[in-house]
């Protein structure tokens, strides 16, 4: 009876040793569980930072492209030549205002011309005999600006009082590069007698089939200009 009942105190010992090691295996559990939700928890807080820092991110090239635009804009000017030395007077934009309006003909300008500025290169004066120097103006209108370069592409040849002028824009450095990486494509295209155009600020514009495509991409451009057929 003795043997028994040592038998049954370990085994009850042993019994008690098992629930305590399961009672501390579940609290260990229950603490692995509650650092994986907070993992998790974790884990998502960043997903969502992240994606808020990628929305941010995407938003605020959205800004930095249209802020460059804008500073392009206010950076490309327009040239006129062939003005002679102080014809302009005490008031160049007045004076240039009035002369394109006359020149390019008021009825493609139903609000008038505005410019912002003009003035004349800041170079030396031209020894006798030299061009004058060139007049460099900003619209207030963008679409004015747009408008008057495109008449004076159609009319040609510019004249006041006898002199021969002439009207083209005066781009950015940075502008003019990126129109420049269309030069290959309109190289193709002239050589296959597709009719195209540059737009501003640096798109190129084609028909073909009838139908008018644009293209930002150079690449892209280049790419569609190769696969076209010669035309003879």
């Amino acid at each position: 009876m003795a043997a028994i009942s040592k038998g049954n105190k370990m085994i009850t010992s042993k019994i008690e040793d098992l629930n305590s090691t399961l009672k501390t295996l579940q609290q260990k559990t229950a603490l692995i569980e509650k650092k994986q939700d907070d993992f998790e928890g974790g884990l998502n807080r960043i997903d969502k930072d992240v994606d808020n820092l990628s929305r941010r991110h995407s938003q605020a090239e959205h800004m930095v492209s249209d802020l460059k635009l804008k500073v392009d804009d206010m950076e490309n000017h327009s040239r006129l030549t062939g003005i002679p030395a102080g014809l302009e007077g005490n008031s160049p934009t007045k004076f240039v205002g009035t002369l394109l309006l006359n020149t390019l003909g008021p009825v493609n300008f139903p609000n008038g011309i505005e410019l912002q500025r003009a003035h004349r290169a800041l170079a030396a004066r031209p020894r006798p005999g030299q061009p004058p120097r060139v007049i460099i103006m900003q619209f207030l209108r963008y679409q004015d600006k747009e408008r008057a370069l495109a008449r004076a592409r159609q009319l040609g040849t510019l004249r006041h009082e006898n002199n021969i002028i002439r009207l083209y824009p005066d781009y950015s450095f940075d502008l003019q590069q990126k129109r420049r990486r269309f030069d290959d494509t309109k190289k193709i295209l002239r050589e296959k007698k597709v009719d195209y155009r540059l737009v501003y600020p640096a798109r190129l514009m084609l028909k073909h089939a009838g139908k008018e495509i644009s293209y930002t991409d150079p690449v892209e451009a280049h790419t569609f200009a190769e696969s076209l057929p010669v035309t003879n």
